[in-house]
């Protein structure tokens, strides 16, 4: 089995609605700054999700929960993002 960085990202289709959110309504999105939005959410994704693991291993428990990723986000400063 070919293991694909597009298989592990989150799908363009739900990148490019979040997008749209945001952006004016007569804003367009190109299809590539979808993927490149999607690659960046993953990696940070992934980032947070060590730290959270990180954390967890220093307490000795064996599960990543929703505060472990929320703590890890506020060490890397998105504490202070506005949340909508």
């Amino acid at each position: 089995m070919v293991d694909h960085e597009s298989d592990r990202l989150l799908p363009i289709a739900n990148i490019g609605r979040i997008m749209k959110q945001i952006l004016p309504p007569s804003a367009k999105i190109s299809k590539g700054a979808k993927g490149d939005n999607a690659r960046v959410c993953h990696r940070v994704h992934r980032v947070c999700y060590r730290r959270g693991l990180r954390q967890v291993s220093q307490e000795n428990r064996k599960t990543v929960n929703g505060d472990d990723i929320c703590w890890a986000l506020s060490t890397l400063g998105f504490d202070t993002m506005e949340r909508q």
